[in-house]
């Protein structure tokens, strides 16, 4: 129960919050119509269509870490050596095929793939060797390759999709850790799925 003295205040902000609502209600409603909208479309749809499509392909995983991160010697698509590196696979499925993907990563900028063909992908910087072995450098800090996993034939459908949204997830987990310096293994962190959204 509300006192006597306490009724006037309360009344007050009451009034107060009920104004603000409806004010905001009828900037939604003017802001609906004025787009060309209906009062009862939301604005994630068009008169005549829906983008939900889009926004769920958009959202939906292309890839996903099935091995994680493990430390190892030697890298095959290069020549003989014993480079140490972090591993990991990935299974990927676009344009209805499913594929595994290796991931690597090395501590180190790599010599060879310097001289690899420059990759026409829209978002990164990268090279492909004329296996389809994908590769990124980062200022002369780390590398990663990427390249079909163990027993798959052929190069990745669409490699782009996959390499480009790889790496930029890469970079921002590296910056998100590198800003929140936290005590971790020596592992890497690799997303554990990736999304056709960069």
């Amino acid at each position: 129960m509300i006192s006597r003295e306490t009724w006037p205040r309360a009344s007050r902000w009451s009034r107060a919050a009920l104004l603000l609502l409806l004010a905001a209600a009828a900037c939604a409603q003017s802001s609906g119509q004025s787009s060309g909208q209906s009062p009862g479309q939301s604005s994630g749809q068009s008169s005549g269509q829906s983008s939900g499509q889009s926004d769920a392909a958009a959202g939906a995983p292309i890839a996903v870490l099935l091995t994680p991160p493990t430390l190892r010697r030697g890298i095959d698509v290069l020549p003989a050596n014993t480079i140490p590196h972090w591993s990991a696979e990935y299974g990927l499925q676009l344009e209805g095929d499913e594929r595994r993907v290796q991931v690597i990563y090395v501590e180190q900028p790599l010599v060879g793939p310097r001289s690899w063909d420059a990759a026409v992908c829209p978002l990164q910087a990268l090279r492909v060797s004329p296996g389809g072995v994908y590769y990124y450098e980062r200022a002369g800090e780390w590398s990663l390759l990427l390249q079909p996993g163990a027993g798959e034939e052929g190069p990745l459908p669409v490699p782009c999709v996959f390499a480009d949204r790889f790496v930029s997830r890469f970079l921002f987990f590296r910056a998100a850790a590198s800003a929140n310096p936290q005590p971790r293994g020596p592992a890497p962190e690799f997303p554990a799925i990736l999304t056709a959204s960069p």
